[in-house]
């Protein structure tokens, strides 16, 4: 029976390139009307995840599902479930945008009727009308990247990938595609967003994957966000400083909660008006300055703690 619950499902994946291993079994899924944003340093094998969940490269051991089914097994059909927005892509300039919206419909089988009819849900779904007949060459950065990401929806697709789409676009027009990403996730689609500007997905995520010495580190909102604003999130850089830490907690009364390298949540009582006073003097005794956050732990932090973490404390 098809689980329908997940629109991706991976297992056990790995991947090698000559004699480097790239992705070693990794785990996750994504469940449908997810915002999956997927981070981690240049050269960790961000891109080369991507396109092995589009079928453009084959893995070697592992299992992926797309809606269930075994993504060796869709074909065609993928194009059906997933559309992707390269990284770095850019579509013909000296197409207008209705003439590039029919092209690419036709090109997927679409009869020129049933094109035209595909064509004008784009123009209307992206707000394009009043470009429909420029030429995409003049428009600008911004106005490119929507007719990009609008023309990986030819096939109404459920599953969105979106490799850097905000990459070289200025701070309004990458604000501006943000929120029409949002707006897609919104309306359904299941959105794997994959960017190096941990900032831009704060308020997007529903699930993060941090991919780094080829492994995945997944979490979900719910685990970087306490359900009492009071409690507090304290990160720690190596193992030493977590057993001071617990020590130090303990030592004072506070209820806490181990989580990932070198993070824990205390749970609300009623010290919490002191606690802040608490963690200045914790501060004193570890070897690397702790930091803490009030009621959630934000992306950037969460990835700046994995990278110290896994080098041992050295933030270099």
């Amino acid at each position: 029976m098809i689980n329908a619950k997940f629109m991706i499902e991976v297992n056990d994946l790995s991947f090698a390139y000559k004699s480097q291993k790239i992705i070693s079994k990794v785990c996750f899924s994504i469940e449908k009307g997810d915002f999956f944003c997927l981070i981690g340093p240049n050269g960790t094998g961000k891109s080369t995840l991507i396109k092995i969940l589009c079928g453009f490269l084959p893995y070697q051991e592992g299992s992926i599902k797309i809606k269930g089914t075994e993504l060796k097994l869709l074909k065609e059909n993928l194009l059906n479930l997933v559309g992707i927005l390269p990284d770095n892509f850019s579509v013909p300039g000296d197409f207008t945008v209705y003439e590039l919206f029919m092209f690419c419909a036709q090109a997927l089988g679409y009869s020129t009727l049933e094109a035209k009819k595909k064509s004008e849900q784009l123009i209307n779904t992206f707000d394009l009308n009043a470009h429909k007949n420029k030429l995409i060459k003049n428009l600008s950065s911004g106005l490119r990247r929507r007719v990009e990401i609008a023309q990986t929806l030819i096939n109404d697709c459920e599953v969105v990938i979106l490799d850097e789409p905000t990459n070289a676009l200025d701070p309004k027009s990458s604000e501006d595609i943000k929120m029409l990403i949002k707006t897609l996730n919104l309306r359904g689609k299941t959105i794997v967003y994959v960017t190096h500007l941990l900032n831009e997905i704060e308020d997007l995520y529903t699930k993060v994957g941090i991919l780094y010495n080829s492994q995945l580190k997944l979490f979900s909102k719910d685990e970087l966000r306490s359900h009492n604003e009071n409690e507090v999130f304290i990160s720690f850089s190596t193992q030493e400083d977590l057993k001071i830490g617990i020590e130090f907690l303990t030592a004072n009364n506070i209820d806490y909660e181990v989580k990932s390298f070198g993070i824990i949540k205390t749970k609300d009582k009623d010290y919490q008006c002191d606690i802040f006073k608490l963690l200045n003097e914790l501060n004193k005794i570890v070897n690397k300055p702790v930091t803490f956050s009030l009621g959630k732990i934000d992306v950037a932090t969460l990835y700046n703690s994995l990278l110290i973490w896994e080098k041992g404390g050295k933030s270099n």
